[in-house]
């Protein structure tokens, strides 16, 4: 075979001592001694076996040729390359099942490789003194400079393992600290939404709407747009309390809010004020105020089913259209009432605009 031939004509060429440079062995030993490992465990050995086999190989493959055994060296080649694939799908799907598989439970903060340095220096040292030759003596000052080496050595890695505990309470704490943090922003979050919410409904509660309208009026002016509220007042509300409780009344409510939240533009400001008692907010809407206050009105006419029955209420609207004239807020909504009880006093169902 033209393969068998090749791996023949190069048996006859010179094979260099060395399978392996010396820059490779120091990448090995610092993989080894690196704090985070850059592959699985399960990934790592069968990359060290595809290695081994192929180191193996590669130290043979003269004497394999020698005797006539080019099969073993391919067969051996191809089982090298296919655990050396095999070690990267293994780690992708190590990865894809847990993301933190890379990530050490005991992660070092420093490296032992210069401390390994050391101890392979003082070996091959005492390797070559021992060749050389040394009395009693020099002895005694090889072994002096090998302890007091090794003392400075302990004592910094029983620092840096110190260190290394205190950096761990450190991070314990810090993640403890923006644990309460969270915690504390969710709270005031929580709050402030409590605070400014009606906890039935979910709507702007009466303070926001104070607020919000105040703002507005201070936006509007002579020639700066205009400004719609509405008060929405249940008609006979008291008789679904009455006749089918406090529950589906309270149904009632969150319905209507909803109902409400569907006549007006998203920009619009829907707010519980109390009992049932709703009101409205609208900015630059001047000539619509009348269809959305029909639209109010026949949206809350519809048969309300709470609690396996049917409800019916009606809605009693009164309008007010600030166009740039300077009221305050309380006049505003003094204005707005007067005209809702204005549009009951009519027969109830209905609106009135001011």
């Amino acid at each position: 075979m033209v393969w068998v031939s090749s791996l023949r004509s190069v048996s006859n060429s010179r094979l260099p001592d060395r399978t392996c440079p010396s820059g490779s062995w120091v990448a090995v030993v610092k993989l080894v001694l690196s704090p985070e490992p850059p592959f699985s465990r399960l990934s790592g050995l069968t990359l060290a076996s595809a290695a081994a086999l192929e180191g193996l190989t590669q130290a043979a493959s003269k004497l394999m040729i020698n005797n006539g055994q080019t099969s073993w060296q391919f067969g051996v080649t191809v089982i090298a390359s296919v655990l050396l694939t095999g070690s990267s799908r293994i780690q992708q799907l190590q990865v894809r099942a847990d993301p933190d598989v890379l990530h050490p439970r005991v992660r070092r903060r420093f490296t032992t490789l210069p401390y390994a340095a050391i101890a392979t220096t003082y070996l091959l040292l005492v390797w070559v003194l021992a060749k050389v030759g040394l009395n009693a003596h020099q002895w005694i000052v090889v072994a002096g400079a090998i302890a007091s080496t090794t003392l400075v050595v302990g004592r910094q890695l029983v620092a840096f393992t110190d260190n290394t505990h205190l950096l761990d309470e450190v991070d314990t704490k810090v993640q403890e600290l923006n644990q309460s943090l969270r915690e504390r922003d969710l709270l005031a979050t929580k709050l402030r939404h409590e605070a400014f919410h009606d906890p039935l409904t979910g709507l702007a509660n009466r303070s926001m709407f104070n607020n919000r309208l105040q703002d507005a009026l201070n936006r509007v002016g002579p020639a700066t747009g205009h400004l719609t509220l509405m008060i929405v007042d249940l008609d006979d509300f008291k008789q679904v309390n009455d006749r089918y409780g406090h529950a589906a009344g309270d149904e009632v409510l969150v319905v209507t809010a909803r109902r409400l939240r569907n006549c007006v533009r998203e920009v619009d400001l829907v707010a519980r004020l109390g009992g049932d008692e709703f009101a409205v907010l609208h900015e630059d809407l001047p000539d619509e105020a009348a269809q959305i206050a029909e639209r109010i009105v026949e949206a809350i006419a519809q048969p309300f089913t709470v609690s396996a029955v049917t409800a019916s209420v009606s809605a009693s609207v009164g309008v007010v259209v600030a166009h740039g004239e300077r009221r305050t807020s309380e006049q505003l909504m003094h204005a707005a009432d007067t005209a809702m009880y204005a549009a009951k006093h009519s027969g109830k169902r209905g609106y009135h605009i001011v």
